[in-house]
């Protein structure tokens, strides 16, 4: 039986492969110094907190932050990066439940910056949470 939090992890996977399918969607990843001609989306799963306890019925309510970082390619930069942006945004808004597997998705504001590498082509890249919120009746689930 797979954890919710991997399932939901899997689900936002996913997701991001839907919204994005020019470019490379990774999980945990280090971020290349040149990224794909498509672009490149990293989701980390990182830890989902401490949850809200409910006594009854007993249940476990996590608001779980999964990381991201998108890498836009050189030749569009910020603007092909706004775009990527809106539309996930767009995705999010129709989808809050993710399929069932939360209660509600959100995207936080995103960290934006111009990344240049000696000898290489400046990068746009926006970091950011997707936080789901979700409900389960153990924290071992």
């Amino acid at each position: 039986m797979t954890l919710h939090r991997h399932a939901v992890a899997d689900a936002l996977e996913a997701l991001l492969k839907r919204v994005f399918p020019n470019a490379e969607v990774k999980r945990d990843a280090e971020a290349p110094s040149r990224p794909p001609a498509g672009g490149l989306v990293i989701l980390r799963d990182s830890d989902p907190g401490e949850p809200e306890v409910t006594l009854s019925p007993l249940s476990y309510s996590y608001n779980h932050a999964f990381g991201v970082e998108i890498v836009s390619p050189s030749a569009t930069g910020s603007h092909g990066l706004g775009h990527m942006l809106a539309e996930l945004g767009e995705v999010i808004e129709g989808a809050r439940d993710l399929g069932g597997l939360t209660e509600w998705l959100e995207a936080t504001a995103p960290d934006l910056d111009d990344l240049a590498a000696a000898g290489a082509p400046s990068v746009a890249t926006a970091m950011f949470d997707l936080i789901a919120t979700y409900t389960i009746p153990s924290p071992l689930h």
